[in-house]
């Protein structure tokens, strides 16, 4: 039980912590702050994590690395068709948004891609994590459109290092533009991959 309680309160710091980095660069967040957003005092805070630096590294370790990782959205099996995977892949971008909106922080979107660069500059190798989070996405999606060819729902001529391109980066594209507005719009992007899915499915 001592276990599960030290998890909870640790899970409730990064939490916590999470929603603060969000809202405030690293730099200007205090330990004041941690305790306030928290509930718990510095003894406590530092009994779960050995300082600031620490927490922010388990905040990006919960909510970018893991939470970006494709094999943490969903299971792609041998049966998985293109269509199918798209739609899994829909579902997992709406899910994580409305996760984001149940945060009622201003500018959420522009605000996590924010905490996605202060990242880059304050937790030692994030570059070769993303990297590593990059490769493996990749590697589903070429999987997945190898099966699609073989399996004759798309054209066999499709380019695969071409199709993987359009749609991740079509993804990432709509993803940071609508950061700077209102945040991604799920219809547009549903609409995009339908539309380029429908370029390369076989003609019967």
């Amino acid at each position: 039980m001592k276990t599960e309680d030290t998890k909870t309160t640790k899970d409730s710091i990064i939490d916590a912590s999470f929603k603060l980095f969000m809202e405030k660069s690293y730099d200007r967040v205090t330990v004041p702050d941690i305790e306030t957003a928290t509930g718990l005092t510095r003894g406590s805070i530092f009994y779960h994590v050995r300082n600031k630096e620490d927490l922010f590294v388990k905040v990006i370790d919960k909510y970018i690395i893991d939470t970006q990782h494709i094999k943490k959205k969903m299971q792609v099996h041998k049966e998985t068709t293109l269509e199918g995977f798209l739609q899994k892949y829909i579902k997992g971008v709406k899910n994580t948004m409305d996760f984001m909106y149940s945060l009622s922080i201003k500018n959420v979107y522009k605000s996590y891609f924010f905490l996605i660069m202060q990242a880059t500059i304050y937790y030692p190798h994030f570059d070769e994590k993303i990297q590593n989070i990059i490769d493996t996405e990749k590697k589903v999606w070429e999987k997945i459109i190898k099966q699609a060819i073989q399996s004759g729902e798309i054209n066999e001529d499709t380019n695969i290092k071409e199709a993987i391109i359009r749609f991740r980066c079509g993804f990432l594209g709509l993803a940071f533009m609508r950061s700077l507005t209102e945040g991604m719009d799920i219809n547009e992007l549903t609409e995009y991959y339908t539309a380029t899915y429908m370029s390369l499915k076989k003609k019967v």
